[in-house]
């Protein structure tokens, strides 16, 4: 047995791999040394304590912390251990200095490959980016705050790396890309910068990474069809902007997509490509667990070649490989395991299995939306990936052996989670798929990319088609994607019209059967200071409030409302009552935002 492990981790990266281990374990030991029940409670009381969320009850015990702590000091000591080892072995300086010359080399292969394109190549690729940027910075500016990007700054990003670490009580918490927003917010106290920026930041530079290590390993004009058209989706349009971790997402995909072509075709690379594989496999599971479709199709990939090659050691490592990345999983979530609990990343309240029956019956009708979603078009979406995803799989035996390793896994990571979702029986939302359209248009590129010289179209004429095509492409989405603005800029307005309407009466307590209000009059009363104290269905209802919010349209209204409560507001999205006797006197003074624990 020690001698199947010697062998199994004895190629990888371990001194790399060791400070990742000690990094990870090291910063939570230290976050989680000096935090207590109280604390926890206190953090929890900061950020929910005004916006009732009586079903998140924290799960944290005396001895669950003790067991953190410990878990966390022992990882960390084994990681140092392991680095001792390999300083006093002399291995430590010759591995990360291997690690270093292959990455400058991987590094320079791509600058080089970028050199190597035309002037007009060049010229195209700067068009492209350029557009791109442009409607990201024109969509950052315009599209007004999701529902999703205000709860993750409300009951996450504000509460500090306490609760981003540890605080479950919805799927909205990318804890990776939250991390990322609390560093934004030291320097700004602009929800729109704290949330948005990460993401832009992380889309330019993924993107242009992409790109460039496209171009090396394919060619200029497979590159740029499929960064071109992904990037021009509306779905990828819309979360290369949002306070989401979707993108963070797609580009550790995209790593471990690379790293995983150097493992299996460049042996020089291999040492990094393991590396690299295994820590984007972590740090992908952290942004979100669904990140468990890429990383389950990737390492199915490898080894269905591994096994074709009968490449015992191939296995071998990426058996160990996939130990080290549910290690790092379990490090990364034991905060939460512990203070909320394993159920609350395990059961999702929001996608919940069905039975194989209630699956199968919709599940052809389901596979409409998210196509739709995706790519744009209400009525050509589906069809149109249906056949163009058939094409690219019948083209993939004539490809060129180059383009065929790359686009056969890319292809494998589009099906793969429409086999996924069966075993799980759960429809999973567009926004899960996401990063498997870039893969689909990488394939869809290798089969254009085959036509083009298999009708020996001159390159000037095949560069002027790639340029007009994703032109059109673009002008049409940002067409459509008007649409989708124009709906949240209309929505936003008569939100803050209604919050408007209501600050200068000096409400206090309020009571909510219209959840988007709810939620938005929480954030405007936060992000401005305002005592504002919200409550909802599961509030007691024998209590009198300064005002009730109703979503419009509700025609049943509970006896108690229309006996103390008269209609003083309304507009398209709600109606607002005010109690009739005078108004409960306000409770307590609170502190307006919450604690900022460990900053």
């Amino acid at each position: 047995m020690l001698a199947f492990l010697r062998r199994s981790f004895a190629s990888l990266p371990l001194s790399l791999l060791a400070l990742f281990f000690l990094a990870l374990s090291g910063s939570l030991g230290l976050l989680y040394s000096w935090v207590s029940l109280p604390d926890l409670q206190a953090v929890r009381q900061g950020i929910y304590g005004r916006n009732e969320m009586s079903e998140f009850v924290l799960q944290a015990t005396l001895a669950r912390l003790s067991l953190l702590r410990y878990g966390l000091l022992a990882v960390a000591v084994g990681a140092t251990a392991t680095l001792v080892y390999m300083v006093r072995s002399g291995r430590f300086r010759s591995e990360i200095e291997e690690l270093r010359q292959q990455f400058r080399e991987v590094s320079r292969g791509v600058v080089r490959a970028v050199q190597h394109t035309s002037r007009t190549e060049k010229l195209l690729a700067i068009l492209l980016l350029l557009g791109i940027l442009g409607l990201r910075l024109y969509y950052f500016r315009v599209y007004p705050l999701s529902t999703d990007e205000v709860a993750t700054y409300d009951y996450f990003v504000r509460g500090g790396p306490v609760a981003i670490t540890s605080f479950y009580p919805i799927p909205n918490n990318h804890m990776l890309f939250s991390l990322s927003c609390w560093v934004v917010s030291w320097f700004t106290a602009d929800d729109g910068l704290v949330l948005r920026l990460p993401t832009l930041l992380i889309s330019l530079v993924g993107t242009l990474a992409a790109y460039t290590a496209l171009i090396r390993v394919t060619n200029f004009r497979m590159a740029t069809l499929a960064v071109g058209l992904f990037c021009l989706s509306p779905m990828s349009l819309y979360y290369a902007v949002a306070g989401r971790g979707y993108f963070l997402l797609i580009v550790l995909a995209l790593g471990q997509f690379f790293a995983m072509l150097a493992i299996l075709h460049a042996p020089r690379y291999a040492r990094l490509g393991w590396g690299a594989f295994i820590m984007t496999g972590v740090l992908g599971l952290y942004t979100i667990p669904t990140y468990a479709y890429p990383l389950v199709s990737l390492g199915f990939w490898m080894g269905v070649v591994f096994l074709r090659r009968r490449n015992l050691a191939g296995l071998r490592r990426l058996t160990a490989a996939a130990v080290l990345v549910a290690a790092g999983a379990l490090v990364a979530y034991g905060p939460v395991m512990c203070v909320s609990g394993l159920n609350s990343v395990t059961d999702n309240q929001y996608i919940a299995p069905q039975t194989l029956r209630e699956f199968w019956q919709s599940y052809g009708l389901y596979l409409y939306k998210p196509a739709r979603e995706l790519f744009g078009h209400e009525q050509l979406s589906a069809p149109g990936f249906v056949v163009l995803l058939a094409a690219a799989l019948l083209g993939l035996p004539i490809l060129p052996h180059r383009w065929r390793r790359v686009a056969l896994p890319a292809v494998v990571l589009v099906l793969l989670p429409f086999v996924f979702m069966p075993i799980q029986r759960v429809y999973s939302p567009a926004r899960v798929l996401l990063y498997g359209t870039f893969f689909f248009f990488l394939g869809v590129a290798a089969l254009g990319e085959w036509v083009l010289q298999r009708l020996r179209v001159s390159r000037p004429l095949a560069l002027a088609g790639i340029g007009a095509l994703l032109s059109l492409y673009g002008i049409y989405q940002a067409a459509h994607f008007r649409y989708s603005v124009r709906g949240a800029q209309t929505q936003d307005q008569q939100l803050r019209q209604a919050y408007a309407w209501l600050r200068p009466r000096q409400a206090r307590r309020v009571y909510f059967d219209a959840p988007f209000h709810k939620l938005y009059f929480h954030h405007y009363a936060l992000t401005t200071g305002y005592p504002l104290w919200l409550f909802e269905a599961t509030s007691a209802q024998g209590t009198r409030y300064d005002y009730v919010v109703l979503f419009r349209g509700q025609t049943t209204l509970p006896a108690w409302l229309t006996a103390g409560y008269r209609p003083v507001y309304s507009d398209a999205g709600a109606t607002i009552y005010q109690a009739l006797a005078p108004p409960a006197a306000p409770p307590a003074p609170t502190p307006a935002a919450a604690p900022r624990a460990g900053k």
